[in-house]
């Protein structure tokens, strides 16, 4: 085999090497993306409060909303900061009400 056969051989093999390392990075990055994507998910599982614009999102209704909902006794909350957090189940006792 001449010389630069070799040479072309070994060229298309670095070529193909690098394409599948470029494969194998993406693969990884697409894998990292999912597994934090799970995380996120099981971490918003295991919140047992949510912030009145999260529960606002929840029920399809303005932070506005809920928080009104709030002052007028509808809906239990705790106060911290001037910032309400409402009961991932007193929100679901709320939707069963109504």
């Amino acid at each position: 085999m001449s010389n630069s056969k070799i040479e072309t051989l070994l060229e298309e093999l670095i070529e193909q090497m690098s394409i599948s390392n470029k494969e194998a990075e993406k693969s990884n990055q697409m894998l990292h993306k999912i597994y934090q994507s799970f995380e996120y998910q099981a971490h918003e599982q295991k919140k047992e409060f949510v912030s009145s614009a999260e529960a606002g999102q929840i029920i399809s209704k303005s932070k506005y909303t809920v928080i009104r909902w709030i002052k007028s006794g509808r809906l239990d909350a705790v106060r911290i900061n001037r910032r309400y957090f409402i009961a991932k189940s007193s929100l679901s006792r709320f939707l069963q009400q109504d």
